[in-house]
């Protein structure tokens, strides 16, 4: 499962623009990102946090092997509040129409590498939850409610700046199409959506825009699926069709590079589901749910 989040992490960043992962693609070799291990919540946060709504079909952690690789916690209604990996901390605020409003965004990387954020990174053993935000996501909805933009602000030596935004087209309650336009309004890049009968992602276009040339076609994603529940669409407030709005899970995901005279990969995922139809193993990662 590691490679899908790969995949959902590398399109989320191309929508939003340049992300702290597309900048360490530009490395070289020797600046590294820095593993630390999960602090998880304190017994005494724990106490005092909204955030441990618990759930018997709200994704709680995911284990390869004894090692918790992402923990998740939740608000008292039930929509997703944190998100701790392994290099990075993402937390999630509401309005008080308890519509997403914001998400904000730690990376975690080796201090002693060669590259560090502009902001603030996690150090090892540290607790993110106080830590900087390296870049976060404003979330705007029209007046009937529905998602209709992204701002995508990244920091520059603590000053938030506008890096890019997103505007959302919808069509029979499904994202269509994603538009991202830089600070100047100047549109660089967009995605095509289709689905399937089921409302699961089949299909992503992307495509980058040029002033002097055609659109051109990047990359295509076609998905393949189960007929089980998917507890990644805790994340659907966030507007990124595929793994976090698909009704079922992904279990074929081939990529065509158009760009590069259609090389393509594919990876293949193999489930073993509760009695409630949720996942509880995921090629050789655990998933925990809440009681």
């Amino acid at each position: 499962m590691n490679q899908l989040n790969h995949f959902v992490s590398i399109g989320r960043y191309l929508q939003a623009g340049i992300t702290a992962l597309l900048k360490l693609s530009l490395l070289p070799i020797t600046c590294i990102l820095y593993a630390v291990i999960l602090p998880g919540l304190t017994s005494c946060e724990k106490e005092n946090a909204e955030s441990m709504y618990q759930d018997s079909t709200l994704l709680m952690k995911v284990k390869s092997g004894d090692l918790v690789i992402k923990e998740l916690t939740y608000t008292g209604s039930g929509k997703i509040h944190e998100v701790l990996e392994a290099y990075s901390y993402k937390r999630y605020s509401y309005n008080a129409k308890n519509q997403l409003s914001k998400l904000e965004i730690v990376i975690s990387i080796n201090p002693a590498s060669c590259f560090m954020p502009t902001g603030t990174a996690i150090e090892a053993g540290a607790d993110p939850r106080k830590a900087q935000a390296t870049e976060y996501t404003d979330f705007e909805y029209d007046a009937s409610g529905t998602l209709s933009k992204r701002s995508n602000y990244y920091s520059n030596s603590g000053v938030f700046t506008l890096f890019s935004y997103e505007i959302l087209e919808w069509n029979d309650d499904k994202i269509s199409k994603i538009s991202t336009f830089n600070p100047s309004g100047a549109l660089t890049h967009y995605n095509i959506y289709e689905y399937d009968a089921d409302s699961n992602l089949e299909h992503n276009y992307y495509y980058t825009v040029a002033n002097d040339a055609e659109d051109k076609l990047i990359y295509t994603h076609t998905f393949e699926f189960d007929t089980k529940n998917n507890p990644y669409r805790v994340f659907t407030a966030e507007g990124v069709p595929g793994l976090y709005t698909n009704k079922n899970n992904i279990t074929k995901d081939t990529y065509v590079y158009n760009a590069s005279s259609g090389s393509q990969y594919t990876t293949n995922y193999y489930y073993e589901y509760n009695t409630l139809g949720y996942p509880v193993k995921v090629n050789d990662n655990a998933y925990i749910y809440g009681e």
